[in-house]
């Protein structure tokens, strides 16, 4: 609501989440966690062979993700690539309406270039989506003592 850019910092135990925002849009999204990232996403949705997500890790660099190494591998066309990356993203907004606990901050400022990818989901059919997907209930019911 305040159209601020920044990314906002999640963390529960070891695991962290960074969802990027700009001008108040969720622009990208990372997480700590292996199968989050795009490869073992394309992997377990049979996007991509086992092999070459093995042959596209070698590749990879700084600045060079594995999404662009398949893409100029030939292993999946730039829409495909978008598509998989705009579905990840959301994955990972997702799974955070499942947590219990765990600590944020936001860090308001430019955002690296590399992070500009705009879904094509408003936020509040995402937090809709999101609260669908809720497996206990109770995280969705107000704190009626602390007048949350």
């Amino acid at each position: 609501m305040t159209k601020k850019t920044g990314v906002l910092i999640l963390k529960q135990e070891k695991v962290i989440k960074k969802v990027y925002y700009e001008k108040g849009e969720i622009v990208f999204a990372v997480s700590s966690l292996d199968d989050e990232r795009l490869g073992d996403v394309l992997l377990a949705e049979g996007t991509i062979t086992e092999e070459q997500y093995r042959q596209s890790s070698k590749l990879i660099a700084p600045g060079r993700r594995q999404g662009k190494v398949l893409v100029e591998m030939g292993v999946i066309a730039p829409e495909e690539l978008w598509k998989s990356v705009c579905r990840q993203v959301e994955a990972i907004v997702y799974t955070l309406f499942q947590w219990e606990e765990g600590y944020f901050e936001f860090l308001e400022g430019d955002l690296p270039a590399e992070e500009r990818i705009k879904l094509s989901v408003s936020i509040p059919n995402l937090i809709l989506e999101g609260m669908r997907g809720v497996k206990n209930p109770s995280l969705l019911e107000s704190d009626r003592k602390s007048g949350v």
